[in-house]
């Protein structure tokens, strides 16, 4: 009988970045029950140098009942990015990856595990929410979520597990897209479901999509493999939240700006403020992203940096960047046309003031 663990992942977006003093602060504040708060400790067997700086989230360890009062450790997670992970492992018996698609549509525990999930984000966001230097950006709560499933096996009783993969295609395949009638599927889509994946030794086998990660290791040393996909997860919300955010300030700004545009700016004009606001999330978006990228400089970290390259491919991660990108730098056309507008008004006021002046001067 293989060893199989389902480590279930939820992402959540809490808004603006945060100092790891500023959600120690708040945590204080909550009064929830923890065994610990704690840094992660990065730990591999690949020999990759020691020096590289990885976020630090602080880690609370939670025991939690569901409705049936199954009881379950949870790991909460707090990213400095304004991001929230919790997480909690299932470890069904199971005799092969059929039963693994069978017990996740059927076990209804999943549904109250996600339940159980929101109910402590909302206490998380009541609480961040309340802090007076992140109001503004939390009064809108942008309940950005993503439940994720990692499934990992070890124990298989291949040498290789590669022939594993290849005997349960059709299986994996429908695992990770969340359908269960995968007999249809043609080569191709299996193919393009299966396509993100990387190994190290003959014993590990590791498969990242848009809907969950298989991680195949017959030693059960996953954990760094986690990690990353809880990174690409949060990179991955983190983007959608502030895309929309953006994407909604936008079409404001664009509203504002064919009323106000014969007027040109000015300090109390809804458009000067949200150019403020505009300006303000450029920062905060170059500072998460200068975050995000830091770690990935893996430095000869191969295994790891093919493992992010693998799950910011499958979330597409580069394209949510750039569509960001794009709609700042449309903000920054927009005012800079709004801008040389009004300087246009002001010469015109101006030339009209040194015309008078003239006329004024040549009567007296």
């Amino acid at each position: 009988m293989m060893e199989f663990t389902l480590n279930l992942f939820k992402f959540y977006d809490l808004g603006n970045p945060l100092e790891r003093s500023e959600i120690i602060k708040i945590i204080n504040k909550m009064n929830i029950k923890s065994s610990n708060m704690e840094k992660y400790h990065f730990d591999s067997d690949k020999g990759e140098p020691d020096y590289i700086n990885y976020p630090e989230p602080i880690t609370l360890y939670m025991t939690r009942k569901t409705k049936k009062d199954e009881e379950i450790e949870i790991v909460t997670k707090i990213f400095n990015y304004g991001a929230l992970t919790l997480k909690t492992e299932l470890k069904p018996k199971i005799e092969n990856i059929k039963d693994i698609k069978k017990f996740y549509e059927e076990e209804k525990i999943i549904t109250r595990i996600e339940n159980l999930f929101d109910k402590i984000f909302n206490l998380f966001h009541q609480s961040f929410s309340q802090d007076n230097s992140q109001k503004e950006k939390y009064t809108s709560k942008q309940n950005f979520t993503n439940l994720y499933p990692v499934y990992c096996i070890s124990e298989t009783g291949y040498n290789n597990v590669k022939k594993l993969i290849d005997d349960n295609e059709d299986e994996i395949a429908g695992l990770l897209l969340g359908i269960s009638d995968h007999n249809n599927f043609s080569e191709k889509q299996i193919n393009n479901i299966l396509k993100f994946n990387t190994r190290f030794y003959n014993k590990d086998y590791s498969i990242i999509h848009w809907n969950g990660t298989l991680a195949i290791d017959n030693e059960a040393d996953y954990d760094d493999l986690l990690f990353i996909i809880e990174i690409a997860n949060i990179q991955f919300i983190k983007l959608r939240a502030y895309d929309d955010y953006i994407g909604n300030y936008l079409s404001d700004y664009l509203d504002l700006s064919k009323n106000k545009f014969k007027r040109g700016i000015n300090f109390l004009n809804p458009v000067s403020k949200m150019i403020k606001n505009i300006s303000r999330i450029r920062v905060e978006l170059e500072h998460i992203t200068e975050m995000m990228d830091n770690f990935e400089k893996f430095f000869g970290k191969w295994y790891m940096a093919k493992i992010y390259y693998l799950a910011s491919s499958a979330f597409e991660i580069p394209r949510w960047k750039k569509i960001i990108e794009s709609r700042l730098d449309t903000v920054d056309d927009l005012y800079t046309m709004i801008n040389n507008e009004k300087n246009r008004k002001k010469m015109l006021f101006l030339n009209f003031l040194t015309l008078l002046l003239f006329v004024l001067w040549f009567f007296i």
